[in-house]
């Protein structure tokens, strides 16, 4: 009767940790399964921000472009206004020589009267 209870109080406890171990197992398949769908979100999540990432480096290259284009079209506006300025200082010049002139042809007409 001794070995009887024995082997009661052991199956009971084998029992006992069987249970504990398939109660532990369940919660360790909860977070597993936790972990698997993280993993999926986080590759969604890493796939938006490629996909992101790889928008934006078209629209810098786009934005180069177009500062280019624009840096090209300044600098021939630039160009052309120097050469203006450049043709209105001459003028300018041509200008006042030629009234100088005028003024001293007035100056000389006047002494002779």
């Amino acid at each position: 009767m001794n070995e009887l209870i024995i082997m009661l109080v052991l199956d009971s406890g084998v029992a006992l940790l069987l249970g504990a171990t398939i109660y532990f197992c369940t919660k360790l398949n909860k977070r597993v399964k936790q972990l698997q769908d993280s993993k999926s979100e986080l590759a969604m999540l890493i796939q938006q921000f490629d996909e992101s990432t790889r928008l934006a480096t078209v629209s810098i290259t786009e934005i180069q472009r177009a500062s280019k284009k624009i840096n090209e079209n300044i600098e021939a506006k630039l160009q052309k206004a120097n050469y203006l300025a450049d043709d209105l200082a001459s003028m300018i010049e041509r200008a006042s020589k030629t009234a100088d002139r005028i003024e001293n042809q007035i100056s000389n007409g006047r002494s002779a009267v």
